[in-house]
C-alpha cells in the first residue's frame, strides 16, 4: 500500500516523498484509508517503500501483497499521468468496493495486473467499473505478456477498435 492516513489526518502518498525524507517518518503513526486499521512505514533496503497493516484481520486489501514489478509500474505511471492529469493513488471507491491502482481524473481507474486473475474476478471488477461509470484500463505485467498462444484470461484482455484493430 502506497498511501496511509498520516496523525494530521492527510492523506500520504509514498510517490510524492523522496525516500531520503521517508526516514524521518518511521516514529509516526499512520492508518490505512479504507479501514482505519493502524498501519506502519516500511522502508528497507531489499523493497519499495511501502506501507503495511499491523493487523491484516480487519482489512480486505491487507492481503494485496504487490511485486517490485507492481509498485515500479504503478510508480512510473503515477508520475507520467501525474504531469497533465489529475491522479489519485488507490483511491478507494468505496459505492463498488474497489481500489484501483491510479485514478485519474476521477474517471478512468488503471488496473495493473502483474499476476493471473480468475476470469470471473476480471468480469466482475471490470463490468462493476462500467456499471458506476469509471473507464477501466487493464496494463499486463511480464508475467502476462502475449506468448505463441492467447490463454483464456489473455482472451479477455483483448480489445478491438475500428481505427487500432485489436489490442492487448
Amino acid at each position: 500500500m502506497l498511501v496511509a492516513i498520516n496523525e494530521d489526518r492527510q492523506i500520504l502518498n509514498l510517490l510524492d516523498i523522496d525516500r531520503l525524507k521517508m526516514i524521518d517518518l518511521k516514529t509516526q503513526k499512520f492508518r490505512c484509508p479504507v479501514c482505519k486499521g493502524e498501519v506502519y512505514l516500511k522502508h528497507g533496503s531489499v523493497r519499495a517503500p511501502h506501507f503495511a497493516h499491523v493487523s491484516t484481520a480487519s482489512c480486505q486489501y491487507a492481503s494485496e501483497h504487490e511485486s517490485y514489478q507492481h509498485l515500479s509500474l504503478k510508480k512510473a505511471l503515477y508520475h507520467w499521468f501525474s504531469e497533465t492529469e489529475t491522479v489519485q493513488v488507490e483511491q478507494f471507491l468505496k459505492k463498488i468496493q474497489q481500489r484501483p491502482d491510479l485514478l485519474i481524473n476521477a474517471s478512468i481507474a488503471v488496473e495493473i495486473q502483474c499476476s493471473p486473475l480468475s476470469v470471473k474476478r476480471l468480469r466482475e471488477r471490470t463490468n462493476s467499473y462500467h456499471r458506476n461509470g469509471y473507464t477501466v484500463l487493464w496494463l499486463m505485467g511480464e508475467a502476462l505478456w502475449l506468448g505463441d498462444y492467447l490463454s483464456e484470461l489473455e482472451q479477455h484482455f483483448l480489445y478491438f477498435s475500428e481505427s487500432a484493430g485489436f489490442y492487448y
